[in-house]
């Protein structure tokens, strides 16, 4: 994401991952966002992709976060796992505990894949590795 953010922009890498990389996901859904609306991506058939992607991106965000971040336990039946989060909420420490079933966990995975396919397809078609390596050299950023 951060690289097509740069690339759309024609910003080269040493200079543009400074600021990209202090902004978090969401943020980075919304400048996509943005750049396909204000018309970054010339071709418009493709930033309606973009924006649909990006849709099912935000969609899935909180299944993704809870895969990435959860901690994980044995469930107590066969075929489920158990999430495991931990939390400070006014000065206390505040436990949660979700069952998963092992096949939804590896449908999020196998979503998760198919989505960062489909932007990677998008971002060479929109010739995002392309940019970057034409960018200007603002930095010390090798090619």
């Amino acid at each position: 994401m951060e690289l097509t953010i740069l690339g759309l922009h024609e910003i080269d890498q040493g200079r543009g991952l400074v600021l990209t990389n202090n902004i978090g996901f969401l943020a980075r859904l919304s400048l996509l966002r943005i750049l396909a609306n204000e018309g970054a991506i010339a071709d418009k058939s493709q930033a309606k992709e973009m924006l649909e992607i990006l849709k099912r991106v935000e969609r899935g965000y909180g299944d993704r976060n809870a895969l990435v971040h959860g901690l994980w336990v044995k469930g107590k039946a066969t075929g489920v796992i158990r999430r495991m989060a931990v939390r400070t909420r006014k000065n206390k420490l505040q436990t949660y505990a979700d069952d998963f079933s092992s096949d939804r966990l590896w449908e999020v995975v196998a979503e998760t894949r198919a989505l960062e396919a489909e932007f990677a397809d998008l971002a060479a078609r929109m010739h995002v590795w392309e940019k970057l390596e034409s960018a200007p050299r603002h930095s010390a950023a090798t090619k």
